[in-house]
């Protein structure tokens, strides 16, 4: 199957706006869940810099979206050196630039933070890219000046 007939498989027609109606019914909860993480990312993303790359998040606005939208799922999102430290976990590449798949990598780790809270499961695996051998020789080393990230205490759900 090849990408636009996958894509239409999945309801994806192409276009920018949000949730597709699916035949006249509302978007189903998971649906908008979604469509708000795809969209909160590109809400702070700036546009591609040479050869038109796809829109990423540069410091500042990596800074904005924890510190707007994640700030009762993560700790210390208003302190510029644990923002900083998050940012050079997920920066997979070095290139100063989070990409739409190094910011999944945060919210796939944030997603097993809330199954182990609210759901019983397995406590969550390391935070994203903390351990990195660059070498793949020596076995996982924490990343060199990286803090820990933290999960927030609680889920800002009432």
């Amino acid at each position: 199957m090849g990408q636009r007939q996958a894509a239409a498989a999945l309801g994806g027609d192409g276009d920018k706006g949000g949730p597709s109606p699916g035949g006249g019914q509302d978007p189903s909860p998971l649906e908008r869940g979604l469509h708000a993480v795809v969209g909160t990312f590109y809400q702070y993303a700036q546009a591609g810099g040479r050869g038109g790359q796809e829109p990423s998040l540069d410091p500042p606005g990596f800074q904005r979206l924890l510190r707007h939208e994640l700030s009762h799922q993560l700790t210390d999102t208003g302190q510029p050196q644990a923002v900083a430290a998050i940012f050079a976990l997920l920066d997979a590449d070095g290139d100063r630039r989070v990409t739409f798949a190094e910011y999944w990598q945060l919210v796939a780790w944030l997603c097993h933070v809330l199954r182990h809270r609210h759901y019983g499961a397995a406590p969550p695996p390391p935070p994203p890219n903390l351990y990195r051998d660059p070498e793949g020789t020596n076995g996982p080393h924490p990343a060199p000046n990286a803090a820990p990230l933290s999960p927030a205490h609680g889920d800002g759900h009432q």
